[in-house]
């Protein structure tokens, strides 16, 4: 892709063949690696069908799984907050009280 936006910026009627032919090459390229990608994908799809699992339905329950555990992550680090509020409140409802004690013992203490 960048080739391809290289040689559009490049005015029209410039010609630049090194660009061209790496243009080519590259699709090239790519088409034989997504072939060899796509026998590979039909072949664990086959390998899968013949252990009876249906690899298309296992991503999308593996992905909703991940995505479980996201959600359980975040309540979880949510309730943890909540969690150290609520000690944070009742540190500070401990210390108030404590000074009050510590003040009302001043008065009464030599």
């Amino acid at each position: 892709k960048k080739a391809e936006k290289q040689l559009a910026e490049l005015a029209e009627g410039e010609a630049n063949p090194a660009l061209e032919a790496d243009i080519a090459e590259l699709k090239a390229r790519h088409d034989s690696a997504q072939a060899i990608f796509d026998a590979a994908e039909a072949e664990k799809t086959a390998d899968a069908a013949r252990q009876g699992i249906d690899l298309k339905q296992l991503k999308i329950d593996a992905a909703m799984a991940r995505a479980a555990v996201t959600k359980a992550e975040r309540a979880l680090s949510k309730a943890e907050a909540d969690h150290k509020q609520t000690l944070e409140e009742e540190l500070l409802t401990a210390r108030t009280e404590a000074e009050k004690l510590n003040t009302t013992l001043e008065r009464f203490s030599d």
